[in-house]
């Protein structure tokens, strides 16, 4: 797949999600972090369609599309391609969705590409008339695709009577790793939260053979746990240092989530890892405008004149929720952007992989090398399941 639109798709998914991850976690410090990237890229790329001159230009720019600004929606329908064929032992699938107000006509060329590429059918709904039964109808349709993981992300109180359309794009996976964890090996253990703070925590415990290697530029081990079927897997990046979080984010570039771990050495390690779940819920509006996407929610610079011809459209709110359990079956993960729119390796002997202090962890498809979900776990405590 390295010569498809594919391949470059991906290429640009991870320097979008080493830009969104770097911004959200500056503010967000000492807290945990989830996110899925691939959602806010699939949300902003159908936005995309129909932006025109600066506000484009700057899109193209944060969401890292550029060199593929011409071809973006034959890429995202390859990629909606290869997700809808089954990943053996895995539930990965993606949905897109716009809900339109009733006396809104969109562009005829933005409605086609959005259907055809991204699979998006558009609905039509009284946002002002009859908010609550919308809402309920939107979040219902989430609901659905993420198996009941993503509830309520959006209310009445958030329409106006300038609510144009909404662009909505989910995602779900779940898979059991290809070697499960004994629960009966699970136990409780110590989390390094900082210098000054050690938190008791579940500890999952194995040995048993994975991929395995050591990025030396980022003083930090990488471990890669498969999920059935081999196409997909989590990926675990451990500082040496309990300290070593802040190192490992500063100098995280896109090619580590990639060529690092496309060949690598198989090797029985002993590993240690917190059993978790946790849910996060960001605007992302403010963040989006701080990387470069300024106009497009600037309701005198917008120009979406492609998607509505009357040129007033202009991008409201971008919400991202997101929930991910990870326990010793496997892992189960969900994500929903919803965009509001208006108008106005060195090996060693004996592995040893124990994270039992703040490490990034993120889930990528190993066939297209796409990043779906990224996170880090700073303080585990309060995260633990029964």
């Amino acid at each position: 797949m390295s010569c498809s639109k594919v391949s470059q798709l991906a290429a640009a998914d991870a320097k979008f999600t080493i830009d969104l991850y770097r911004a959200l976690s500056s503010s967000m410090s000492d807290q945990n972090l989830f996110l899925s990237p691939y959602s806010v890229l699939s949300v902003m790329a159908m936005a995309y369609m129909g932006a025109r001159g600066t506000t484009a230009s700057e899109m193209l720019q944060v969401l890292k599309l550029t060199e593929i600004s011409e071809t973006i929606h034959i890429a995202f329908q390859e990629y909606l391609a290869v997700m809808s064929s089954k990943a053996e032992g895995c539930d990965l699938a993606s949905a897109n969705k716009l809900y339109v107000r009733k006396d809104k006509q969109l562009c005829p060329e933005f409605s086609k590409k959005v259907t055809l590429h991204f699979g998006a059918e558009a609905e039509t709904c009284d946002f002002i008339g009859n908010p609550e039964s919308e809402c309920t109808k939107i979040n219902a349709w989430v609901a659905n695709q993420t198996h009941d993981r993503i509830q309520g992300v959006i209310s009445p109180l958030s329409l106006t009577k300038d609510t144009s359309m909404i662009l909505v794009n989910a995602i779900y996976f779940k898979g059991q790793w290809e070697n499960v964890f004994d629960k009966g090996l699970t136990e409780k253990g110590s989390f390094t939260v900082s210098s000054s703070k050690k938190v008791v925590i579940d500890m999952m415990n194995t040995v048993d053979t994975f991929g395995y290697s050591e990025i030396k530029d980022l003083d930090c081990m990488a471990l890669e746990l498969p999920y059935v079927g081999d196409r997909l897997s989590m990926v675990i990046l451990l500082p040496r240092k309990t300290n070593g979080l802040s190192f490992l984010e500063q100098n995280l570039k896109p090619h580590h989530l990639h060529a690092q771990f496309t060949v690598n050495a198989w090797n029985e390690v002993d590993v240690s890892l917190p059993r978790f779940k946790m849910e996060s819920t960001f605007e992302l509006a403010d963040v989006l405008s701080t990387l470069g996407m300024c106009t497009a929610f600037d309701p005198v610079e917008a120009n979406f004149s492609g998607i509505d011809p009357s040129g007033l459209l202009t991008l409201s709110r971008v919400v991202h929720k997101t929930f991910v359990e990870v326990n010793e079956e496997g892992t189960e993960a969900a994500a929903c952007t919803m965009m509001d729119c208006v108008d106005g390796l060195v090996m060693q002997k004996k592995l040893v992989f124990r994270a039992d202090h703040p490490f990034i962890f993120f889930i990528r498809d190993r066939q297209s090398e796409m990043i779906l979900f990224l996170g880090r776990i700073v303080n585990p405590e309060g995260l633990e399941t029964c």
